[in-house]
């Protein structure tokens, strides 16, 4: 059994449902300390007319706990910025040839209020859209105190009856591999090159949020892509 984890990050890219695609376990990190300051946690990029462009859902942490807030802590700061979100994805994409077809779904998503809930049901929504079979768990439903790096991946391996783990390139140098080998598990790494695709406004940009192959190359598209 193989298993990975990653945090309910914002609109994730292509290589982040690759890797849900690769395993037998996925488990949304949902009860996990989030970021400081700039992270991925709350922005990602799409393509505008005028190129590359990030978008940003600000978030805000409770009172008391402004340091040590977990994914499913942070709260969306005002529901207003959902709306200017949909707006820029709507001027970009409005003319993209999925766009009539997902544009919706998405819309439907937004008026989640919670940052996680919305982060995660998106995330669900395209797993079941792309006929992933893939579990999908949240760390919060594993009963799992552990936080440290890879303490926490053993214990989500045990959790799950994984005796696999597969890692991003990223994160080579927190995982001590030893460790899992001790507790028999085997470490491996994502193998994702990005794909290119047809796209509006001009030359061709990767990584991306994947709601720009969505709307480019639709559902049947974007699941050759990962």
């Amino acid at each position: 059994m193989k298993v990975a984890i990653h945090q309910p990050n914002f609109l994730p890219w292509l290589g982040y449902f690759n890797k849900i695609n690769e395993v037998d376990v996925f488990v949304i990190l949902d009860d996990v300390q989030i970021p400081r300051g700039k992270s991925i946690a709350n922005r990602n990029t799409i393509k505008s007319a005028q190129g590359k462009l990030e978008i940003i859902l600000p978030i805000s942490h409770p009172k008391g706990n402004e340091h040590l807030s977990s994914y499913n802590e942070v709260l969306i700061s005002e529901q207003k910025n959902k709306i200017k979100i949909l707006k820029t994805i709507q001027n970009s994409y409005s003319k993209a040839s999925h766009f009539k077809e997902i544009f919706p779904d998405i819309e439907l998503l937004f008026t989640n209020e919670s940052f996680c809930a919305l982060n995660i049901s998106f995330i669900k929504y395209l797993v079941a859209h792309l006929d992933i079979s893939t579990k999908i768990l949240l760390l919060s439903e594993l009963d799992i105190k552990e936080q440290k790096n890879n303490d926490l991946i053993v214990e989500i391996c045990k959790k799950t009856n994984s005796n696999c783990y597969l890692s991003g390139t990223g994160a080579q140098k927190y995982n001590n591999e030893s460790i899992l080998n001790s507790h028999g598990i085997t470490l491996e790494y994502q193998k994702y090159e990005h794909p290119t695709y047809p796209q509006l406004h001009g030359e061709y940009i990767s990584h991306l949020s994947i709601i720009d192959a969505l709307f480019n190359v639709g559902f049947e598209g974007v699941k050759k892509l990962i």
